[in-house]
């Protein structure tokens, strides 16, 4: 027969199972998971156009402007240095009136340039934001556009300019404009005739919050 103590036996076992199964269920929840994380490093990555460029059969009184444009296409901002080679000076074919090559030749100590960054690349020297880079590395941004800050071309061999532009973002693009001139004077004569010059311009773009010299 079926009596209390089988009937209490039952009742324990039925609340004890409720319990039990009521773990599973008794509080709510909900999960989220975070997939496919990446880290990918950007890039500083300069193009130059308009280079190199070539000079030939110059005299005194000849003068003219060459542009070479930079842009950042990389995607992040960059410190953009620039900097100038040795100057290469090559002696001319010996003419009549030189018994003997004079050495590496004179060009170099008579012709002159004068370089501007030009940050709108609009072709006109916008006082207070295009930088002029002078020839014992310095830069300035005052409007000089009568003198240029012209010097001879071998006295720009070596210099470099660090920092000129603190900030160039990505899709910046700005021209180097560089103008040059074999002026009339005294210390223009035969002995230049034939000489040529060479030099290197190297355009660094670095990583805008560490300057490495």
């Amino acid at each position: 027969m079926f009596n209390k103590k089988m009937l209490l036996s039952v009742l324990i076992i039925g609340v004890v199972s409720l319990l039990a199964g009521s773990a599973t269920w008794a509080y709510f929840q909900d999960t989220e998971t975070s997939d496919d994380n990446t880290l990918t490093a950007g890039t500083l990555d300069l193009t130059l156009t308009n280079a190199p460029f070539t000079l030939t059969n110059k005299e005194p009184g000849d003068l003219g402007t060459e542009t070479q444009t930079i842009q950042n296409i990389g995607s992040l901002a960059g410190e953009l240095d620039i900097a100038v080679s040795a100057i290469t000076n090559t002696e001319g074919t010996p003419l009549e009136f030189e018994v003997a090559p004079q050495g590496d030749g004179e060009l170099g100590g008579v012709a002159r340039m004068a370089l501007w960054l030009d940050l709108d690349a609009d072709g006109v020297f916008d006082e207070g934001t295009d930088i002029s880079l002078k020839s014992d590395g310095t830069i300035a941004t005052d409007d000089n556009t009568d003198a240029y800050y012209y010097d001879t071309i071998d006295s720009y061999g070596g210099e470099t300019w660090d920092a000129i532009v603190a900030t160039m973002d990505p899709d910046d693009e700005y021209d180097l404009v560089i103008r040059w001139e074999i002026p009339f004077g005294a210390i223009v004569d035969n002995t230049i005739q034939g000489d040529s010059i060479s030099l290197d311009i190297t355009f660094t773009l670095e990583q805008a919050d560490v300057d490495n010299p």
